[in-house]
Formats: C-alpha cells, sequence, structure tokens
C-alpha cells in the first residue's frame, strides 16, 4: 500500500477517487484499526487537499460500508461485533450465492481469465501481507459480482460485505481462508457438483465463522 505520507495529489487524475482509494487500502492493511476515528482535517492536511474534498471522501466511504458517521463526534472505522458478523454472514450467503449463479450463466474466456489471475494473485500471499490479502480478496469477490450482471446486487453486496474484510485481516484467519476461493473458481467453471449456497457457505466457513457461528443454524442458513 502507498503509505499516506508519500502520497502526491499532483500526480493523479482524479484526486477524490485517489484519497478514497488510499485510505481504504490504509484501513484494509490495519494502518487504520477498527473503531479508530478518522480526523478530517488531519488528513486533509497531510494529503494536501481541501477539508471540503476529504469530507466528500469519507462520506463516500461511509456509503461502501467501511466507515460510520457518528454525530458529533466524526467518522470512525466500522467495528464489527460477534452478532454483526453473524447477522451479515446469514445475509451474504444468500446473496453471493444468488452473485455465483448469475457470474456462472455469464461467464466468458475474458471473465474466466480475470478471476484466475486474482486467484493466482491470492496464492502469492505471504504472512507479511496481511493489508495485501484483503485488497486481492475483496477485488477478486467484487469482480465476481460485477460479471453477475445485477448492479443492484453488486451495489448491496459491496455495502454489506465491506467490514467483514476488516474483520478478518489477520494472519491466521487467512491462512484458513485462502484455500477457499478456488472452489469458487470450480463452481463458476462448472467443474463442481456443489451448490451454489454450498459453495459460498464453505468460505465463509472457513474464514470468517468461528466454530461457535458455524453451531448457529441461523448463520448457516438450515
Amino acid at each position: 500500500m502507498s503509505s499516506l505520507s508519500t502520497f502526491d495529489p499532483t500526480n493523479v487524475k482524479t484526486l477524490k477517487a485517489s484519497v478514497a482509494e488510499l485510505i481504504f487500502d490504509a484501513i484494509l492493511s490495519g494502518e487504520f484499526q477498527p473503531g479508530e476515528r478518522l480526523n478530517e482535517s488531519d488528513l486533509a492536511r497531510r494529503l494536501r487537499i481541501s477539508r471540503t474534498a476529504m469530507r466528500e471522501v469519507l462520506h463516500q466511504l461511509e456509503g461502501e460500508g467501511l466507515l460510520i458517521n457518528r454525530p458529533r463526534r466524526g467518522m470512525f472505522v466500522e467495528a464489527l461485533t460477534r452478532r454483526d458478523v453473524e447477522d451479515i454472514c446469514a445475509i451474504r450467503l444468500m446473496l453471493e450465492a444468488e452473485a455465483l449463479r448469475l457470474c456462472k450463466r455469464n461467464l466468458d474466456s475474458h471473465a474466466e481469465e480475470e478471476l484466475s489471475q486474482r486467484l493466482e494473485e491470492l496464492k502469492k500471499y505471504t504472512p507479511e501481507q496481511v493489508g495485501y490479502f484483503s485488497r486481492v480478496d475483496l477485488g477478486f469477490h467484487r469482480a465476481i459480482w460485477r460479471i453477475a450482471g445485477n448492479k443492484h446486487l453488486e451495489k448491496t453486496l459491496v455495502r454489506l460485505t465491506a467490514p467483514l474484510f476488516i474483520f478478518g485481516a489477520s494472519h491466521a484467519r487467512i491462512r484458513k481462508l485462502n484455500p477457499s476461493h478456488s472452489p469458487i473458481l470450480e463452481f463458476l467453471q462448472g467443474k463442481s457438483n456443489q451448490s451454489a449456497q454450498q459453495v459460498v457457505l464453505q468460505h465463509l466457513k472457513a474464514g470468517l465463522l468461528s466454530e461457535e457461528d458455524q453451531e448457529d443454524k441461523k448463520v448457516v442458513g438450515f
């Protein structure tokens, strides 16, 4: 990730988009921790943009599910409780299963190549690259949602699941989660006997849900 301290606003084409991506990466990599307050004026000064532009960036990230606005206190990085994770996973199971079914229907050679390349990037993960993995992981899933071709489903999944990629950003979770990406691509390629829901459930169990969560029938959707 590019450090906030090395950001040069003269080298970007779309300033706010670049700042949003930079802060997004900082959150995924742990530079900003869950529950941490983001100081609007300090960020604007460090990144050499106006406070108005920075405020718009933070509201954009709020809309993407990474930040939460607490009145009279400011913007904070979203911090999930165990119950939050359970509730989000229960919804994600249904929505992402539908996204997989649609993506499988729409998959062409270009889309398959894109997903294969993203999967190879995930396999390059090392314990020192937690932030890198989170970004590539999110990119892999977002590519599937985009290929699915339902913009409303895609938007809902982006907003719903973004905090999960912060929650799951630890080496212990990633070590379990990473192998569960291959069955997703195999399903999309028609090489799997599992249903879309089974593939998603396996993925959620691998890295996000604790053993206690997995025993919760409300979470697994049965």
